[in-house]
């Protein structure tokens, strides 16, 4: 089994204990809404749907002539651009005044969706957003970045608008290298941006991390804005010590505890 299909199906087991999950815990408040007497039979119900969509999900994402790869139209373009507008509105902002653009980086035809607003003769504000999120997911503060800065946006590639390239890794070496070298070629292709400041959230804090190790010379400041990103469980760590970290009442479930600790003990 090559390890591409092994994390793949570990992917599949996590997705499959998320959405039974979130299926018993419909099939609970369903239950109650209408007060039904046997809620042991709603609650399997909804989890049963949910484990039924995880698959159908791994089948239309991953599984293509029996291989795991993923695919690149796994999203309908029209209702994203259209979803990404009507977010952008809520800026405050006139959509005339923010280029958007797709940027290429390879000749496979792999593209970084880009968002510039600002005067471009004020500082470089590079701005990366969170694992499975979007440039757009940071409408709240545009006006007031792009007032100080020429504020560009990316949205990761695989993720928002960009496109999906299939990626194969062996390692998270690899995985790594992959995440720094498409930020890298973007920058290339943007005129060989340099003096920027780099700031990332969540996932995109990793992303920065990462890139401003390896090309600390093109990199003004690192901002790193609640940083998060793993590419290999720490040794001796113990994820039921550290929930308990947590006041009482701020706690999951023990049953979340324990669903938790096996999907952890998975990876």
């Amino acid at each position: 089994m090559s390890k591409q299909v092994h994390f793949e199906i570990k992917r599949l087991l996590i997705d499959t204990a998320f959405y039974s999950m979130k299926g018993a815990f419909y099939g609970l408040l369903f239950g109650m809404l209408f007060r039904m007497p046997k809620l042991t039979l709603t609650m399997p119900l909804g989890a049963g749907i949910g484990a039924g969509y995880a698959f159908h999900q791994a089948h239309e994402r991953y599984l293509h002539r029996g291989k795991w790869r993923v695919i690149k139209e796994n999203y309908d373009e029209k209702a994203l651009l259209e979803a990404e507008q009507r977010l952008l509105r809520h800026s405050g902002l006139d959509l005339e005044r923010f280029k958007i653009h797709n940027v290429p980086i390879d000749a496979s035809g792999n593209f970084i969706r880009t968002f510039e607003i600002g005067d471009r003769s004020k500082p470089k504000l590079v701005l990366i957003h969170g694992y499975g999120a979007s440039s757009v997911a940071f409408w709240k503060i545009v006006e007031s970045l792009s007032a100080h800065y020429h504020l560009i946006m990316i949205d990761v590639i695989g993720m928002g608008a960009s496109s999906r390239p299939v990626f194969e890794f062996d390692d998270h070496h690899t995985a790594d290298e992959f995440l720094v070298e498409w930020l890298e070629k973007w920058r290339l292709q943007m005129g060989g941006l340099t003096d920027f400041v780099l700031a990332g959230h969540s996932f995109g804090g990793y992303i920065g991390g990462l890139y401003a190790l390896k090309y600390p010379e093109n990199v003004k400041k690192l901002l790193m804005l609640s940083p998060l990103g793993l590419n290999k469980v720490p040794d001796g760590f113990d994820l039921m010590k550290e929930m308990q970290k947590y006041p009482e009442k701020r706690r999951p479930s023990r049953t979340f505890f324990t669903i938790a600790e096996i999907i952890w003990n998975t990876l």
